[in-house]
């Protein structure tokens, strides 16, 4: 799972929370990070901010669809902003692990 944020504290709680859900976490703090990223993992799963200070979200997702033949499986936002705590606890948790399941092969 690919995290893209600028806020360094929401990206390592979402990583911890991603990662005890059993995904591998890669990070990326803005758009042509996560741009290289993505080519270099090919991850099933981007969970993409819409503001970040390069390119923002709708942008990096246009690159991403264009560059991925497909391979990136869900693309998820968050919106409305999601903080820190509010990432790793309660429906935010349930629901980013839920529609973060693995693709079947």
């Amino acid at each position: 799972m690919l995290i893209v944020d600028d806020e360094p504290e929401l990206v390592e709680l979402l990583a911890v929370a991603v990662a005890e859900a059993v995904w591998q976490p890669f990070r990326a703090a803005d758009g042509y990070g996560a741009l290289r990223i993505a080519r270099e993992c090919e991850p099933h799963v981007v969970f993409l901010d819409r503001m970040l200070p390069d390119l923002d979200g709708p942008s990096v997702l246009r690159r991403l669809r264009n560059q991925s033949d497909s391979r990136h499986g869900r693309i998820l936002g968050h919106h409305p902003p999601v903080t820190p705590g509010a990432a790793t606890s309660g429906p935010h948790l349930r629901t980013l692990t839920t529609r973060c399941r693995r693709p079947r092969t």
